[in-house]
């Protein structure tokens, strides 16, 4: 009898390997790993090493990369998508975009700006240039498409390693201005340095038009950190200059846009009305047609250390000086920072304080009293869901029916540090109450969402997360309703 011999077959699928893309099931793979067919996972998909939280999906940043983010409650708004969260009622109108090239690190969001059908972002930490040298983002708005499109990348014209270039940005009309306080300028070193562009109206490109230094530079000014620009005028904060024998007071530099040469001509610094040494006066700054509102977060004042203070300037339109109108205080508790965030829109004025109550944070309104010229307080605005270490206020935005404030540490949804923004209505004069607070839909933890600005053209606002995705960083447009 002859012994039965069995044969067993196994068929062995064997990748292939072609111009280093691995494919699985197709002999032509187009991606560095193609499989055809199903793929069966047994443990967790963790995009850039990020492990996703109970009820997250995961989501496109629109920019080749993915992220962990909320579900969409199913009550979509208008526009590209909805905030996510069906107790947001009073904005719409959601845009997310992340930078082109976004890599980790890069604090895409950091600084935000908007005006008409333009918006710029910054990217302090871009390796676009050179290491950490930053970027900032053009966008414009499309109405056909309702959708905001990138416009491209503006650098710092001469830009080296470390200048954070895109650290604080403003924009109005065909003009935006990008601050770079770490830049080694006339031979000084983090002298800082600021660079206003211009949209050429025929090719829409975005040119430089020379860079703005402090008329008395010196190492460590950090020129740039804060940056404001309004039609023909523009200013910059420097909060570690030194003057007058102070060290580390600070100083912020007007400039004026020569209408016949098109320079951009120094006006002249102001300083605290009572300048000591640390002030850190420059810290924050606001410009809105002839009228400039300047933070001194650490000011020492009513016998508390790092109380704060806010001075408001306006231009004197016969001599052309820029004279101090009034200084706010507050309350005078030690380490209240007074002035880390300051707004200014026309006879309104918003000051943030993200010290106060116990790092809760604060921030107050202002308005100038038309008749008598002198400025009074309106209101005091807080969250009323607020936590110790929220620290509203780290950001603010004013117009006349609209007020933001930034929480940048906020811990929402039990996510530490993701952030968030209280938007707040002028009911009457002097009446203002919470309209909508919002976060992230995205959030993840140090996502360090709350930089705003607002357009009052139809409302649009942009906000930004720059810790979000491993600090690549990300920008929501939006519209309040």
């Amino acid at each position: 009898m002859k012994p039965h011999i069995a044969f067993i077959v196994c068929t062995l699928t064997i990748p292939y390997l072609m111009a280093q893309n691995v494919g699985i099931g197709t002999t032509s793979p187009s991606e560095k790993l193609h499989v055809a067919g199903n793929v069966r996972v047994s443990g967790e998909i963790k995009p850039d090493g990020e492990a996703g939280l109970a009820g997250q999906v995961l989501t496109s940043n629109g920019n080749g990369t993915m992220q962990w983010a909320a579900m969409n409650s199913g009550t979509e708004e208008e526009g590209n998508g909805g905030w996510g969260d069906c107790g947001v009622q009073q904005i719409t109108d959601f845009f997310p975009a992340g930078m082109s090239g976004a890599k980790q690190g890069d604090q895409f969001g950091q600084s935000v700006a908007i005006s008409g059908d333009y918006a710029i972002v910054g990217a302090p930490y871009d390796d676009a240039s050179a290491m950490d040298a930053g970027s900032a983002t053009i966008y414009s708005y499309n109405a056909t498409t309702e959708s905001w499109e990138d416009q491209g990348k503006v650098f710092n014209p001469s830009a080296v390693a470390s200048d954070q270039f895109g650290w604080s940005v403003s924009i109005s009309g065909d003009y935006a201005i990008v601050g770079s306080f770490a830049d080694d300028e006339n031979g000084h070193t983090n002298t800082g340095s600021a660079t206003i562009f211009k949209r050429n109206i025929n090719t829409g490109v975005w040119e430089s038009q020379g860079k703005l230094t402090n008329p008395s530079p010196a190492a460590h000014d950090n020129f740039g950190l804060a940056v404001s620009i309004s039609g023909d005028y523009a200013i910059v904060g420097a909060l570690n200059d030194d003057e007058s024998g102070k060290t580390n007071c600070g100083s912020a530099t007007v400039f004026k846009r020569n209408i016949n040469t098109g320079v951009w001509e120094s006006q002249g610094k102001l300083l605290n009305p009572n300048l000591e040494n640390d002030d850190s006066f420059g810290t924050s700054v606001s410009i809105s047609g002839v009228q400039a509102i300047v933070g001194a977060y650490l000011d020492d004042e009513l016998g508390s250390t790092n109380v704060g203070s806010a001075t408001i300037f306006k231009r004197n339109i016969n001599t052309g000086v820029w004279e101090s109108q009034i200084k706010f205080l507050e309350d005078g508790f030690t380490n209240d920072y007074f002035g880390i965030s300051v707004s200014i829109h026309d006879d309104y004025a918003m000051i943030g304080i993200s010290g106060s109550f116990a790092q809760k944070g604060m921030a107050v309104i202002y308005r100038r009293n038309t008749q008598s010229g002198i400025w009074e307080e309106q209101t005091r605005l807080t969250d009323p869901e607020g936590q110790e270490g929220d620290q509203l206020g780290s950001t603010v935005y004013i117009t006349p029916d609209y007020a933001f404030a930034g929480s940048l540490t906020d811990d929402e949804d039990g996510i530490a540090d993701s952030g968030s923004v209280t938007l707040f209505k002028k009911l009457t004069e002097g009446l203002w109450y919470v309209h909508e607070k919002f976060t992230c839909p995205h959030a993840t933890p140090n996502a360090k969402f709350g930089a705003v600005a607002m357009t009052t053209d139809e409302n649009r606002f942009v906000t930004g997360a720059r810790g979000i995705s491993q600090s690549r960083g990300m920008v929501i447009f939006g519209r309040v309703k």
